[in-house]
């Protein structure tokens, strides 16, 4: 987690770097590839595609489940002009999306930048944001990974065969329910909270943000953060080990617990300590509940 936080920091200042400089007058982002994109409904094979790729700037983002297993994605109100239409080009087995056509030269309604995507089960999918508002529903995936600089993220439930991987530069993330094989959530300076957890291996940080977790199963959790507190939720009885290192921060339990020096030992409803947890805050304090 500390090796990560510089590379992290670097990345979204990249993003931000990027998303600002295509939105200036000298035009949009300059893609490769851009005469292989075309505009309109998605008439490929969907049977083809393996993942989707997201580049977008402002709006919104909004990712729902196919019922029937097609692939589509529209923009709820269309663009004055084609050049500022999303832009879409199946690369082999990845769909790639576009905010616009390569380095367009003008300006562009965020209101009319409202991305519609629906996605068979079982899909990867990418997105790299700088404002756009993100909502994901109830959706299956083979893996996630989210950057956005400052548009929130929202989601209901996400079952993923692979890893999560959120980034975040002053987003704040909400989200249900992640049943993932792994999590890993850098939220910047924004909030953390994720009301059910399942993966058997979990980071989340941020520098100033909140962040509040429910285990729902047993997971070797990483949780690190500065002046936000942290809120742990032992749910299905679970109990935890927890090595918490601190320079202001308190330890608040509602569970029955026992100190070992740096290790709190929290019990379960049958005694045990299933949860190996680190956690680490300058001024944060812990709440287990």
């Amino acid at each position: 987690m500390r090796n990560k936080k510089m590379g992290v920091f670097l990345g979204i200042c990249a993003l931000a770097t990027l998303s600002t400089s295509c939105a200036g007058k000298n035009g949009y982002e300059t893609y490769t590839d851009a005469k292989r994109y075309s505009v309109g409904e998605f008439t490929g094979d969907v049977s083809a595609v393996k993942r989707v790729e997201i580049d977008w700037l402002g709006g919104s983002i909004d990712v729902e489940q196919s019922a029937d297993g097609t692939l589509t994605f529209t923009e709820e109100v269309p663009a004055e002009t084609d050049a500022q239409r999303a832009q879409w080009y199946l690369d082999g087995s990845v769909l790639r999306i576009r905010y616009c056509k390569s380095g367009y030269d003008g300006k562009i309604r965020e209101e009319n930048k409202h991305l519609q995507l629906q996605l068979p089960v079982g899909l990867g999918l990418d997105i790299e944001s700088k404002t756009a508002e993100i909502t994901i529903g109830q959706a299956e995936f083979s893996s996630l990974a989210i950057e956005s600089v400052s548009g929130n993220l929202t989601g209901e439930k996400w079952t993923c065969s692979g890893k999560v991987d959120i980034e975040t530069g002053s987003a704040s993330v909400a989200v249900g329910e992640i049943l993932a094989s792994s999590l890993e959530i850098d939220g910047g300076s924004g909030n953390v909270h994720i009301e059910r957890a399942n993966a058997p291996n979990m980071q989340i940080e941020t520098t100033v943000g909140r962040i509040d977790v429910g285990f729902a199963e047993r997971t070797e959790a990483e949780l690190e953060t500065g002046d936000g507190n942290i809120n742990v939720r032992l749910l299905s009885g679970l109990g935890a080990s927890v090595r918490f290192e601190t320079r202001r921060g308190a330890f608040h339990c509602e569970k029955p617990y026992e100190r070992f020096g740096g290790r709190y030992d929290v019990y379960g409803e049958n005694g045990q300590t299933d949860c190996p947890v680190y956690v680490e805050t300058k001024n944060g304090n812990l709440y287990i509940r």
